[in-house]
């Protein structure tokens, strides 16, 4: 990211309290120029305080808040939610009943005092930008919860903002319904070229739709990276396991192994856990009889065919505790010399409680988090 991309939307610092409870503490992101950026967090971690306080309906306590180099919020200025040329698209959809859907998409213009002539024609483009031509004369009322969606969007596009703000947009909308409006998020922002920025809990929407995700824990930053690296690469426990639904193994470092890069590229560490022990991918530091946290995402744990597992890597027999059908696919609880291990599996097999399976888990995509859950110098290889 270039410096002047960096320096379009800044925050720095921003601190919050509501009656002593800290809701937001040390909060600092820089957004480039036209970026898709994604809050990404359980409820209560901080993610919409977040983006309220860059709309300007919360003042941050301590912090600042910078917009394409102009100050919205500090100690001693703070810039009105309407003077700040954002555009925001609410979880409740906030769509006018008694307005048409013209009406409701023409109202920031009619605020705006922007001609007559000029509204038609703005309103005109964003109807069809957003796929509601055939809507602009129904009511609300007459309205999918999608096509409602679409008409916010349309409304917060209309004035063409320099960022456009989401806070849960897909939240209210049944699964079908949610995938189709990601795909329409993320055309429009491709097709308009504004700076994004999306509040949710769904790992998958950040993920589809991000640039950068930035995933937040009890009020601050936990990571901060693209997509990929934040799945392959998670530095924390919480995000290895909020992200990627990883199996966190806890245990020693049995033998350690030259870093990787060495002059054995097959150098494994021995990592203890339970009864088990795994070789891991060597990293920097790794010394034998330190405590590691492994992070195992389910998808890289495979359970292979009889007879099929004599050049498998960490290979050991198991027996199933439970089994869950999930249509694409299966998840599969497995115990491991009384260590608990969470699969997923694309195999047509039918799994079933008690039954005996033999397991591999390549060295290369166990990912090391350290004895205070950092993630090591490392970057493993996901395996399909």
């Amino acid at each position: 990211m270039t410096t002047q991309q960096a320096s379009f939307l800044e925050l720095d610092g921003l601190r919050k309290e509501y009656n002593g409870v800290v809701a937001l503490t040390d909060c600092s992101l820089a957004i480039g120029r036209g970026e898709f950026i994604t809050l990404l967090g359980p409820s209560g971690c901080g993610k919409t305080t977040t983006l309220r306080a860059i709309a300007g309906f919360v003042r941050p306590d301590a912090g600042e808040i910078r917009l394409d180099g102009s100050v919205l919020s500090a100690a001693s200025a703070h810039v009105a939610p309407e003077k700040r040329d954002i555009g925001m698209v609410f979880q409740s959809y906030a769509v006018w009943p008694h307005m048409s859907v013209r009406k409701n998409i023409e109202l920031p213009l009619r605020l705006r005092k922007v001609p007559g002539a000029e509204i038609r024609r703005r309103v005109d483009e964003t109807l069809q930008l957003c796929r509601l031509d055939g809507f602009a004369d129904r009511d609300p009322h007459q309205l999918s919860g999608g096509q409602l969606q679409r008409v916010a969007l349309a409304r917060a596009l209309v004035y063409r903002p320099r960022l456009v703000l989401l806070d849960e947009p897909l939240s209210n909308l049944d699964v079908a319904l949610r995938e189709d409006l990601r795909r329409e998020i993320g055309r429009l922002h491709k097709l308009i070229g504004a700076t994004f920025v999306l509040v949710t809990h769904d790992q998958v929407e950040a993920m589809s739709l991000s640039d950068r995700v930035v995933v937040m824990r009890q009020g601050r930053i936990e990571q901060i990276g693209a997509p990929e690296e934040i799945y392959r690469s998670p530095r924390t426990e919480f995000v290895a396991q909020f992200v990627g639904a990883a199996n966190l193994l806890r245990g020693s470092i049995a033998a350690a192994a030259p870093a990787a890069g060495g002059a054995d590229a097959a150098a494994r560490c021995r990592v203890r856990v339970g009864g088990l022990t795994l070789a891991v991918r060597p990293w920097a530091g790794a010394a034998e009889g330190d405590a590691v946290t492994l992070a195992v995402h389910p998808e890289v744990i495979r359970i292979l065919p009889p007879g099929q597992g004599d050049r498998a890597e960490n290979l050991f027999e198991g027996t199933v505790r439970a089994a869950y059908f999930l249509g694409r696919t299966q998840e599969i609880v497995v115990d491991v010399e009384g260590v608990e291990l969470r699969t997923v599996q694309v195999r047509s097999e039918t799994f079933h409680a008690g039954q005996p399976v033999l397991l591999s888990i390549p060295g290369d995509a166990i990912i090391p988090l350290g004895r205070q859950g950092q993630a090591a110098a490392v970057r493993p290889t996901l395996l399909s």
